[in-house]
């Protein structure tokens, strides 16, 4: 089953930050599957709760996750472009240097 993406996402800021990271997508005609929107309530429902302590060095951290993958259905056209798109969980990660750097 297929829902909405305007009915999952109905804050400003994520919806701004979707049309930001795909420019070519109208998010009027994008919809994403009911696991993928248990997803996204689960993710942004989490809380943030590890503390990391740095000590010296320079270290780097990158989260990773969110809305990925827009598809285009077979139903779309150049008027009505229906996109299916994903949700990948959030996640926090250390860059860690691989050569000594």
């Amino acid at each position: 089953r297929l829902v909405p993406f305007s009915r999952v996402v109905r804050q400003p800021e994520v919806v701004e930050a979707v049309r930001q990271s795909f420019p070519a997508l109208d998010v009027n005609y994008t919809v994403m599957t009911l696991a993928t929107a248990e997803i996204f309530f689960t993710a942004m429902q989490s809380k943030f709760s590890e503390w990391k302590i740095v000590k010296g060095g320079e270290r780097k951290f990158v989260v990773a996750g969110g809305f990925i993958n827009p598809t285009p259905l077979p139903m779309a056209s150049g008027k009505e472009p229906w996109t299916e798109i994903e949700f990948l969980p959030l996640q926090m990660g250390e860059i860690e240097p691989t050569h000594g750097c």
